[in-house]
């Protein structure tokens, strides 16, 4: 598995503000079941996970 996709979140996270909000659309499969809890991980808080349609979730993630 490539972890790209929770690489590509945390770099977006870092260039943030704290306090600001990440909204991000990802995949089903591997990548919702890896980057929420590799980003909370890290220390970023998962606000928020909805199913928006059979294939992506869109997931909010608070830079703290």
């Amino acid at each position: 598995p490539c972890p790209n996709n929770t690489a590509k979140v945390l770099i977006k996270l870092e260039q943030m503000d704290s306090g600001k909000i990440l909204n991000l659309i990802i995949n089903k499969g591997e990548p919702i079941e890896k980057v929420p809890s590799s980003v909370e991980a890290e220390g970023y808080k998962i606000l928020n996970v909805t199913q928006i349609n059979k294939t992506q979730y869109s997931l909010l993630i608070k830079k703290l």
